[in-house]
């Protein structure tokens, strides 16, 4: 897999090189970071972290809006990412324990964890 944050690919093959990459993020910084598998852009998962709130959105295809976490919440978030502004509602965000146990069950078995309440777009 290659993670990408702005105009730089660092390759992670493995989940302990993502959860590398993910723990030196700066906490200061709102932060986007695209994870693919290398040449192929999808499936891949959109990541934006906000001290310690995660949003995670994964992208089975090019056509296909994605999936992210369900919310009841009406409550905006905004992140200031790569020159752009997202509001994201709240409840569409966790913590980065659960952010890096989704990304590690993609990366050891492919799938989206049944536990939590993902949402189609």
């Amino acid at each position: 897999m290659n993670a990408t944050i702005g105009n730089k690919c660092i390759n992670c093959p493995t989940y302990a090189d993502f959860k590398n990459l993910f723990d030196s993020l700066d906490l200061n910084a709102d932060v986007s970071l695209w994870l693919s598998h290398g040449q192929e852009k999808f499936p891949s998962w959109n990541i934006m972290r906000k001290d310690n709130l995660v949003y995670l959105h994964f992208f089975p295809t090019e056509h296909d809006a994605g999936t992210h976490l369900r919310s009841a919440s009406k409550e905006l978030v905004t992140f200031h990412t790569d020159g752009f502004v997202f509001e994201i509602q709240k409840g569409s965000l966790t913590d980065p324990v659960t952010a890096l146990g989704v990304i590690r069950q993609y990366f050891d078995e492919g799938t989206l964890p049944s536990n939590l309440d993902w949402e189609e777009l």
